[in-house]
């Protein structure tokens, strides 16, 4: 579990090392996932198969538009289909309703949760 967690590191900060390189010069790249709300929320999608990372942009685009929550740092980890949510809610009626969320946007993917 630990070496699954260094290689999802390792390859994430390789991915933002290897962004700028495709950069137009004058160009913005803001997925609407990433994009920073006023209410002080981060949402990190993460996976390593192209269908599991569409899966947890899915889950962070139903997380953002959900304005009852608040001051919440969350990451969507998918693998093999499989969502698992992990976090900061700032109480536990967000953290029920990031879980709710997440089972709502997964379609019937697999969530487990180790938010408090």
């Amino acid at each position: 579990m630990k070496r699954n967690t260094t290689l999802l590191a390792l390859a994430a900060v390789a991915a933002g090392l290897a962004l700028p390189a495709f950069a137009e010069e004058g160009a913005s790249f803001d997925p609407p996932h990433m994009i920073n709300r006023a209410d002080d929320n981060a949402f990190h999608p993460a996976a390593l198969a192209a269908d599991d990372q569409q899966l947890a942009d899915r889950v962070v685009d139903e997380l953002r538009r959900d304005p009852a929550i608040k001051n919440t740092t969350v990451t969507v980890h998918v693998a093999n289909g499989n969502v698992t949510l992990s976090g900061s809610p700032d109480n536990a009626a967000t953290a029920a309703r990031v879980r709710e969320d997440a089972k709502r946007a997964s379609g019937g993917a697999p969530v487990s949760s180790v938010i408090p």
